[in-house]
Parts: structure tokens; sequence; C-alpha cells
């Protein structure tokens, strides 16, 4: 999606670690999971790989303001900064 709207969009991966999420290290960049450079407002769960369940999504970010359908992906808006929450996404300590 990054690429396709022309990095006006950004998705980064996170992975479940510890009842909680961290990024995809290979390749991250400290900067994108920081809240005073991003506004982290929305989570994709589903797809085919199905990394993040809408289950998973809403029992560890809450409920959405609003949610959308696209193909097999459920995109979930939040009305809030996610990295802002007290178990902000970090690179783990060496990425």
């Amino acid at each position: 999606m990054t690429v396709y709207s022309a990095d006006t969009v950004k998705v980064r991966a996170i992975v479940p670690f510890n009842g909680w999420f961290q990024p995809d290290a290979w390749g991250a960049k400290e900067q994108w999971y920081q809240a005073s450079n991003v506004d982290a407002n929305f989570v994709v769960a589903g797809g085919p790989r199905d990394q993040l369940s809408v289950a998973t999504a809403e029992s560890t970010f809450g409920s959405p303001a609003q949610t959308y359908q696209v193909d097999s992906y459920t995109i979930l808006v939040y009305d809030y900064n996610l990295l802002t929450r007290k178990h902000a996404v970090h690179l783990p300590a060496g990425a």
C-alpha cells in the first residue's frame, strides 16, 4: 500500500511479541515507530497470511472508530495514535 499510494499511506509490519507487538525488524527504521514522527491510527488485519486477526487487533487496541473491508483485509481505524499507548511498538534491541 505504501508504494501504491505514492507514499501517502504508510503501512509498516508488526509481529506479535510477548502479548503485544513489535516491528518486523527486517528493513525497519526506528523513526517509523516513533509517535513524534508518525500518526499510526489504523491496523490492517486478515489477508492471505493473516498474521493479525481482527479479534487480536481489537483485544489489543480496543474497538475501532471505523472498520473497512478490502478484499480479504480488514482495516481498523482508531481515533488515536496507536504509538502513544502504554505498550507502543518499538524495534527490539540490536535491530
